[in-house]
């Protein structure tokens, strides 16, 4: 008997599931990165050919002659359109914090003025802000940036290099970043360095709350994938803490942060280019315009020319070969960045590369291989 996917002829024998087939040959499904048994069903619909829905391949039986498409446009805007559907909804977590943890709650930064308003009184003994990891996150993206500026001027043939923000998506490493998210970065400083600088001895438990859903998914799918060291991440409107034993001392965030966090200033793309130019790598001309996909931005440097599109769409690697673009950042956050570079001197960031980030004993900080 025999089967296709993705153009591409296979033989089998006896019964099995479509997933069960795609596991043993090593197939992936966009979304999918580990193909454990216990993987979300929603993430396993694939295409068959002049079938006009999708199937679930964990509950479809694989059939002799069918053709079958893992990474088609089609399963694409399925995983995009259920990810943003407001009408997903998340089993309530009750969390029992242990006491004899030093237990933190990471927050994205939209949160942070209504996590301290509603956890104070728990058993968190701090309640840190991400804005400081997404700090660290755009100037490793610009890092990257000026070595795929540098590896062009030298006429190289260069794989289009694609930032990837939602991680139910998969793409191949040799296109994808090599850079951990602003959380998980977060996460393994407070368990290194400041664990160590503040003479924190007890075990440190992390939970970290977002309000993505596309981030709280990739955690649910994920988390055999690669070391973490977020002990938990949950949805913030299913988040529940069943302690009520004040222990806030927030002794990591007064080392963190300069200043009070505050939630006026958000971050945009254009930062990104300033953290550039604070690089030493001005751009001539920046141009801006939109396409079907989404905001393209073209720089034009003394020798060279850097085509960089932000899109919030799931694009197929068929689709992302046709762009005539060098760098492709797949996010769900429309304006992620802006207004960062103005109060960077707000935070000790630059403390924290010069003891710190700099040291090539640190690039396990940024790096997941």
């Amino acid at each position: 008997m025999a089967v296709v996917v993705n153009d591409k002829a296979y033989e089998y024998a006896g019964e099995m599931t479509i997933f069960a087939f795609l596991q043993k040959n090593d197939i992936f499904i966009p979304s999918n990165k580990s193909l454990t048994n216990d993987y979300i069903d929603e993430f396993c619909y694939v295409e068959i050919k002049d079938e006009q829905k999708l199937i679930n391949a964990k509950t479809n039986m694989l059939v002799d002659g069918m053709i079958i498409y893992t990474n088609s446009k089609k399963v694409y805007d399925y995983l995009y359109n259920y990810i943003n559907s407001s009408t997903t909804n998340f089993e309530v977590e009750q969390i029992t914090l242990d006491t004899t943890d030093y237990n933190i709650l990471l927050c994205d930064e939209e949160l942070y003025d209504s996590c301290i308003e509603k956890f104070t009184n728990t058993a968190f003994n701090d309640i840190i802000n991400l804005r400081i990891g997404k700090m660290i996150y755009l100037v490793e993206i610009a890092h990257q940036i000026m070595l795929y500026l540098s590896e062009k001027l030298e006429k190289k043939i260069l794989p289009k290099m694609i930032v990837n923000k939602c991680e139910l998506i998969n793409y191949p490493k040799k296109n994808q970043l090599n850079l951990k998210s602003e959380a998980e970065i977060l996460a393994k400083l407070i368990k290194t360095y400041y664990k160590k600088h503040l003479h924190i001895e007890q075990n440190i438990n992390i939970i970290y709350v977002t309000s993505s859903k596309d981030i709280y998914l990739s955690s649910q799918v994920n988390q055999s994938s690669f070391e973490n060291d977020i002990d938990k991440t949950c949805y913030y409107s299913s988040m529940v803490i069943n302690d009520d034993i004040p222990c806030l001392d927030q002794k990591i965030t007064n080392s963190i942060y300069i200043k009070k966090t505050s939630n006026d200033i958000k971050c945009n793309y254009k930062d990104l280019f300033k953290i550039l130019n604070a690089m030493g790598i001005k751009e001539k001309t920046l141009e801006i315009s939109n396409s079907d996909e989404g905001k393209v931005i073209i720089l034009t440097y003394e020798k060279v020319v850097l085509k960089i599109l932000f899109t919030s769409f799931f694009l197929t690697m068929t689709e992302i070969e046709a762009l005539d673009c060098d760098i492709i950042f797949i996010t769900s956050f429309d304006n992620e960045y802006n207004g960062i570079v103005d109060i960077m001197t707000d935070y000790n960031l630059n403390y924290i590369y010069k003891k710190i980030l700099l040291y090539p004993s640190s690039s396990d900080i940024f790096r997941r291989f």
